[in-house]
């Protein structure tokens, strides 16, 4: 089992380090002001889902 649990997190590392540029470059293109903003589509519902958690969590 530590073995598998290993494996899984360095999966997620390698997953998460290759996203990370991707994900800054979005980030920055929302934050400019020609960038207008939209609710959520359906399909991003776990988006919105854990955002209200964090939320949640962080307001503690």
């Amino acid at each position: 089992p530590d073995e598998l649990v290993a494996g899984i997190n360095a999966l997620v590392d390698q997953v998460n380090s290759e996203d990370h540029p991707v994900v800054a470059g979005i980030r920055r293109s929302v934050d400019r002001p020609q960038f207008d903003r939209a609710p959520l589509s359906y399909l991003e519902r776990n988006v919105y889902d854990f955002d209200r958690y964090l939320a949640t969590r962080l307001s503690r």
